[in-house]
């Protein structure tokens, strides 16, 4: 009977402070909206950071710490050479010769005049051949 008692004196609140009770309705009506909004954003943001670095492999992506007094060593070489474009790949060593990071460029060919992509001329080519 305790029970039944509360909920009418409940019931005869909100109907006496409608508009206080609608307004705590739509507030927390929008609360969880804008956290279901924030936590979505999070997800498409974390999906969208792990597919970009899904995609450029596994072994693209290593870095190790350095600091300010060591000495860095870099390798550098090209590895692929299409009609317009060439593959450029680093690695960054400590003085300990410890892999520090790995990274990839694609160079690209580009007509000063034209703006577009034109074939590596074979004076530039027998440099790295």
């Amino acid at each position: 009977m305790l029970i039944l008692e509360n909920i009418k004196i409940a019931f005869r609140s909100i109907k006496s402070n409608l508009l206080r009770s609608l307004l705590t309705i739509l507030i927390i009506t929008v609360g969880i909206t804008a956290l279901v909004g924030i936590l979505t954003a999070i997800d498409v943001m974390l999906n969208s950071l792990n597919s970009n670095f899904s995609s450029i492999g596994t072994n693209s992506f290593k870095i190790r710490p350095s600091y300010e007094k060591d000495i860095i060593h870099v390798r550098t070489w090209t590895e692929v050479y299409k009609k317009s474009a060439s593959l450029r790949k680093y690695e960054f060593f400590n003085q300990n010769q410890e892999l520090l990071a790995k990274a990839e460029t694609v160079y690209v060919c580009i007509d000063a005049t034209s703006l577009r992509p034109v074939k590596i001329p074979e004076n530039v080519l027998s440099f790295y051949m």
